[in-house]
């Protein structure tokens, strides 16, 4: 029996099927014309979740956020034209972190181009320096080389988003009129159809080569001052444990980044420090602390005081993580191994020699010693500071959210603060950042897409300017009843620039750097249909945390604080910190 059917919608069937088949669960969705065939296709499987985002660069960003939740490919569509470059801020933060997303862009044939035809831009591999894998698909007839091909090609380049070479990859669909299903290019049999978007068995089997790690273990053994450096990170609770269980045996302190997830949590009575940002600020205490070897896991170093202790580091540096990526901007690194967190731990654990040395005993015991210091210093300091100081959120914010949280901490200022004043707690708390590329845009749509995959409540703390980049996540909170908590740090723009050396030409520091965007938050977003609190002390903080953590809508607690006062506060409690720890040597 013969049926009259579109090639366009047919291959678009084929793809999507095929995709469904191997765990794609949501598709995020702008629409447009020439992607018509994909939202029939998208639309027919009930396998996979739609959403429908108007904008593309805050689509981008809420896909980046689900990806980054759930640890499985987002599905991103889009039309053709310059829709197709909004993707990009979020691309690029998706390949730098290396989060897996399926971006798929529909375009014109090839006849079409550079003819001035409509919403038509030049479209081969436009992301070609931030995707790991790029495919063009042109099918305009039914025969089964052409599906086969596209069904294989779809999974491999799946397998390079999550597994090969993570993060996203570019599919480019040119399509030719028709595209509806009602206008028919082809009659074929309808067994063959069937076949035709079928998808084909898969396996995906995902080896680590053999470790060949005696030159490293012969490293370990012999360093009596190492240190092990967990940078930003989505580390597993397998990775953690297997981290801290590799200290336990070498005796080499683990410091924690705010945003590495080992600050939070039952392993509280671990070899960990938190506060290594703070006292690292000086120069001496630089130097005392140095190691002679450092094992670093997860990014680069947040703040610019373990940076810089890292670049000034005598110690041999190794690097560990699955694709071999430099996490280094200082360029001292010695030895990158490309293996995943858990097997090299398990493997070191096992092999090196558990040496009852003094020397690592008072080397981890000297850690200890100024982590406790600094901790009881900052928390005692902090609590006496009068409302509103910037970095006192994070610690009154730690102690009011519920257990098991989500805790989305936005670049500029936030961030900083937060791996400066974060303290390690026993609460059990997931946190996430954009690090990859520590934009300021698409915050809010990021954390709603992990808001949305959550049962756990989701907080983001987010600056002024940040919030105002993206506006149009609002539209995502209210459309989709995501019930994000926002805390929305007002320091009148550009605080971060207070903190750099830029802040001494006052002339061109407060016309050109501050930028007082001067909106009202409020009516933006009530206009939005979300629940607005101005925040008047720290009790009312807290009970505003209270009310929203349980709500079913989204809310933002807006904090205006004076970013001059906060850095004086900032500077003063670190010098304080810094002749107090020196006195007590």
């Amino acid at each position: 029996m013969k049926k009259p059917v579109n090639h366009n919608i047919a291959a678009a069937e084929c793809f999507v099927n095929q995709l469904a088949s191997l765990g794609l669960k949501n598709a995020f969705i702008s629409p447009g014309s020439r992607s018509t065939p994909l939202i029939f296709a998208l639309q027919k499987n009930k396998a996979i979740k739609k959403h429908i985002i108007i904008d593309e660069r805050s689509s981008g960003f809420f896909a980046l956020g689900s990806a980054k939740f759930t640890n499985k490919p987002s599905l991103l569509i889009t039309t053709s034209g310059t829709a197709v470059a909004e993707l990009y801020p979020s691309i690029i933060e998706a390949y730098n972190s290396r989060i897996p997303l399926i971006v798929c862009t529909a375009d014109r044939p090839h006849e079409l181009k550079n003819t001035g035809a409509n919403q038509t831009i030049n479209q081969e591999n436009i992301f070609k320096n931030h995707i790991r894998k790029f495919l063009n698909v042109d099918i305009r007839s039914m025969e089964n080389s052409l599906f086969h091909k596209l069904k294989k090609d779809v999974i491999n380049i799946y397998h390079t988003a999550l597994f090969g070479d993570a993060g996203p990859v570019h599919i480019n669909f040119m399509f030719d009129k028709p595209f509806e299903p009602d206008q028919a290019t082809f009659n074929i049999d309808l067994k063959k159809l069937n076949e035709l978007i079928k998808p084909v068995s898969h396996q995906i089997d995902v080896h680590e080569p053999k470790l060949k790690l005696n030159k490293y273990i012969s490293l370990i053994n012999k360093a009596n001052k190492g240190i092990i450096l967990c940078g930003p990170g989505n580390y597993s609770l397998k990775e953690i444990i297997a981290i801290i269980r590799l200290s336990k045996k070498t005796c080499f302190p683990i410091l924690a980044d705010g945003l590495s997830r080992l600050r939070f949590g039952n392993y509280y009575n671990a070899n960990i420090i938190s506060t290594h940002s703070s006292f690292l600020i000086d120069a001496e205490l630089k130097n005392d602390f140095d190691a002679d070897l450092i094992l670093q896991f997860g990014s680069a170093p947040t703040t610019n005081s373990v940076l810089s202790y890292y670049e000034k580091s005598k110690a041999v540096k190794i690097a560990i993580n699955t694709y071999g990526d430099q996490h280094d901007p200082s360029g001292t690194i010695d030895f990158i191994i490309k293996s995943g967190i858990h097997n090299f731990c398990e493997y070191a654990e096992k092999h090196i020699i558990e040496s009852p040395v003094q020397s690592r005993t008072r080397w981890l015991k000297k850690f200890k010693t100024i982590e406790r210091q600094t901790e009881d210093f900052l928390i005692s300091s902090i609590k006496k500071t009068a409302f509103p100081f910037e970095s006192r959120i994070y610690l009154e914010l730690l102690n009011a959210v519920p257990e098991k949280s989500n805790l989305f901490i936005a670049n500029s200022m936030p961030v900083r603060d937060w791996d400066f004043f974060a303290c390690k707690m026993k609460k059990n708390i997931k946190v996430f950042s954009n690090r990859g590329a520590s934009g300021i845009d698409g915050i809010i749509s990021t954390a709603a897409g992990i808001a949305i995959n959550s049962a756990d409540p989701t907080f983001l703390v987010i600056g002024d300017l940040s919030m105002f980049h993206d506006t149009n996540g609002l539209w995502l909170l209210k459309n989709y009843r995501i019930p994000l908590n926002i805390i929305l740090i007002n320091n009148g723009g550009g605080g971060i620039f207070e903190m750099l050396p830029v802040s001494k030409f006052s002339e061109v520091h407060n016309e050109y750097f501050l930028t007082p965007i001067q909106v009202n938050f409020k009516k933006i977003i009530t206009a939005f249909n979300g629940d607005y609190y101005l925040i008047k002390g720290w009790n009312d903080f807290a009970d505003k945390i209270s009310i929203s953590a349980v709500s079913k809508n989204y809310s933002v607690m807006e904090i205006k604080t004076d970013s001059k006062k906060s850095t004086l506060l900032r500077k003063n409690i670190w010098n304080d910190l810094l002749n107090k720890i020196k006195r007590e040597r």
